[in-house]
This record gives C-alpha cells, sequence and structure tokens, in this order.
C-alpha cells in the first residue's frame, strides 16, 4: 500500500469514528437498524486500519500519518469509554424490560385467577 492510500484509509477512518461518537456516544440504545449498522460501520473500520497496522504503518516516516495515526488513537480511547456508556445503557434497559415483563406476567396471572373466581 502506498502513503497516499494509508493516509485516505486513515483520514476515513477517523471521520467514521468522529461521526459515530457525535451521533452516538451519550445516546439512549434503542437497537435500531440505525445502530446496528452504525456499529458494524465501526467494526469494519477498526478491521481496515488494523489490516494497516499489521503492515507496520505506525512506523511511517510521513508526518501527516502520523498526525492521523494520533487522532486515531484518541478516537480509540474516546470509543471505548463510548461503547462502555452504551453497554451500560443497554443493560440498564434491559433491566427495565424484564422488570416491566414481571409486572406484566404478574398482572396476566391476577387477570386469569380473577376471571377463574367469578
Amino acid at each position: 500500500m502506498n502513503g497516499g492510500n494509508e493516509l485516505g484509509l486513515l483520514r476515513r477512518a477517523n471521520l467514521r469514528l468522529d461521526r459515530f461518537l457525535m451521533h452516538f456516544a451519550r445516546a439512549a440504545v434503542l437497537g435500531t437498524d440505525k445502530e446496528v449498522e452504525a456499529v458494524l460501520e465501526v467494526q469494519r473500520t477498526l478491521e481496515s486500519v488494523g489490516a494497516l497496522l499489521q503492515q507496520d504503518i505506525q512506523h511511517s516516516n510521513d508526518e501527516e500519518v502520523q498526525s492521523e495515526l494520533a487522532i486515531y488513537r484518541a478516537n480509540l480511547i474516546k470509543l471505548r469509554r463510548a461503547l462502555a456508556e452504551l453497554q451500560d445503557a443497554a443493560i440498564s434497559c434491559r433491566a427495565r424490560l424484564f422488570a416491566r415483563q414481571k409486572h406484566l406476567q404478574a398482572a396476566q396471572a391476577w387477570c386469569a385467577v380473577s376471571r377463574a373466581t367469578r
């Protein structure tokens, strides 16, 4: 891979990560198709940069490549934090749904008993 392609890939990766972080960090987790596609895009981005790292791009003497790598590292730290927050939000949402399900099951059982005693 030549330096221009590497630089372009890193820039696109940073733009994608920035876009993900702007739209989904600190957002409520709803499990929408848009959220799933965004996470899949992040996964593809990480895999493509991972392939570059396998080629030792981090040892490049190109200042622009080094600058984009520094931005990428910072984005990874932000992404790790954002994913932890999204995970916490998803766990909380799941707990609320579980509690709601239990309440509905109890109400359903009460209705069944109520009808049977008439």
